[in-house]
């Protein structure tokens, strides 16, 4: 659209998740990109102290799309794992509801909750992007999506969220 002259200036631009790299517009003129929308996967929690964590390991990372999400459901699956008691694949997908899902001793960590578990004590796993619930299928009950807009500078801002209850099939 640019190379043709057509940009967020002519027609309204919404963008998705792997749209959002502030990396892929520097080349463009000043301004280009500013007041596009776009949407991004997010979580009721304020995500700012783990990306910093994430950018304490890797100082170049410029994109953290996604990884509030892969680092909740990997602590998800690894605790499901335990509950089932085996690495297999249906055990941990039956198991998922159960370490999600309140009732429970709410917790935030592997080891916290691992704890709980091994204690005997039922636990409610919450993860840096907030509470996260399961329903009876295995998936998650509800989502959360960051409106974000660009900016004058090049960056892009929240401008909002909207959470969700994912309907039943």
């Amino acid at each position: 659209m640019i190379k043709q002259g057509v940009g967020p200036k002519d027609q309204q631009v919404y963008l998705v998740d792997g749209n959002i790299s502030t990396e892929a517009y520097k080349e463009f003129p000043k301004n280009t990109m500013k007041g596009v929308i776009a949407t991004v996967p997010s979580g009721e929690a304020d995500l700012t102290a783990f990306n910093a964590a994430l950018l304490a390991v890797d100082p170049a990372l410029t994109d953290y799309t996604y990884g509030a999400q892969a680092y909740d459901a990997t602590v998800v699956v690894a605790l499901a794992a335990n509950v089932a008691g085996c690495a297999d694949g249906t055990a941990i997908a039956a198991s998922l509801a159960n370490v999600t899902s309140s009732p429970g001793e709410p917790c935030t960590t592997y080891a916290d909750c691992l704890a709980l578990f091994q204690a005997g004590t039922d636990f409610d796993f919450n993860g840096v992007t907030g509470p996260l619930d399961f329903n009876q299928y295995g998936d998650p009950a509800s989502a959360t999506i960051s409106i974000n807009q660009y900016t004058s500078n090049g960056a892009f801002e929240e401008i909002g969220k909207v959470t969700a209850e994912v309907p039943l099939p």
